[in-house]
């Protein structure tokens, strides 16, 4: 089978010819990007919500298949909690009008240039499991005064160090891949999280936690490395009881675990706790079943747009 590595260039941009990478590796129970990961996906990528006035747009991946400012935006309905947005609607047809960014035009006659946060990370695997923040002062940043988020060239959605989190609810086996690309933006020494997979009516919670400058998986054990403020892949997969880990496609971890199905995922938050992590979040792809033997594959398409290693 041929990789994926060769299926998506440095800069983005995707032929009508190559193959996205849930073309090839379908199945996912979610998928969360800022880049088009599906060739049968036609939605938005985002929900966003202007912070001067609560207008909210869906926002589409511009003609390279990434969120830019040059996105086209479409009105929609208020979805964010105890918000009353005046005006209700946008003359902006593009993110960067949308934010009166300084080289597009004040389409809605701002007077300076504005942020956006994101309420709705669609799902692209077709199950319509959405990522969603309706509380406002919850929601992560996608533009900050005009300017578009960033890690390593590429858009991410920023989480703060407070409250802001995302949460999707799906069911799936016990046996599951996810992968994930993110920058954390401190070094942790409590028990800080930047996502879990929430399992059964166990209250078993495992995922990708910070405790003791070091990754772990809760409830497990599990030590994944230390800390660093890099942008980084982080696959892990629990197959038959094992848990294992590959950073940057170095294997970096393994424990024994027996763990249940899965609920759902949640960004950034320690599910029973009020501890939130800073960081910028790029992609997060959950398959219900292991992918160990696709591994390798799906790592390179995801190093090939994102540059990590």
């Amino acid at each position: 089978m041929l990789g994926l590595g060769t299926s998506v260039n440095r800069g983005g941009f995707v032929s009508a010819a190559d193959p996205l990478l849930l073309d090839t590796y379908s199945g996912a129970a979610a998928a969360f990007s800022l880049r088009k990961l599906s060739s049968t996906y036609s939605g938005p990528a985002l929900q966003i919500r202007r912070a001067s006035d609560n207008v909210e747009v869906d926002v589409s991946f511009d003609t390279n298949g990434v969120v830019s400012l040059n996105s086209l935006v479409t009105n929609v309905t208020e979805e964010t909690s105890g918000t009353s947005p005046d005006p209700d609607s946008t003359s902006a047809t593009t993110l960067g009008e949308f934010v009166a960014n300084a080289s597009y035009t004040d389409a809605d006659s701002l007077g300076s240039t504005d942020s956006a946060l994101v309420q709705c990370w669609y799902d692209q695997s077709g199950n319509s499991k959405d990522a969603t923040q309706d509380t406002a002062g919850s929601q992560p940043t996608i533009v900050s005064s005009g300017v578009l988020v960033t890690e390593n060239g590429k858009p991410a959605v920023e989480f703060d160090a407070s409250n802001d989190t995302m949460v999707s609810s799906f069911s799936s086996s016990s046996n599951y891949s996810v992968f994930q690309v993110f920058a954390q933006l401190q070094i942790l020494t409590s028990g800080n999280l930047f996502s879990t997979i929430d399992y059964g009516t166990s209250g078993a919670k495992s995922g990708f936690q910070v405790r003791s400058s070091q990754y772990f998986v809760r409830g497990n054990g599990g030590n994944f490395g230390s800390q660093d403020l890099n942008q980084n892949l982080i696959e892990v997969t629990h197959d038959s009881g094992q848990f294992d880990c590959v950073k940057n496609g170095t294997s970096i971890a393994s424990a024994s675990s027996t763990l249940v199905a899965i609920d759902g995922v949640t960004i950034n938050r320690l599910i029973g706790s009020a501890r939130y992590a800073s960081g910028k979040w790029q992609e997060l792809i959950v398959y219900p079943s292991s992918q160990s033997s696709n591994r390798t594959d799906i790592e390179s398409n995801i190093n090939t747009f994102y540059s990590i290693f």
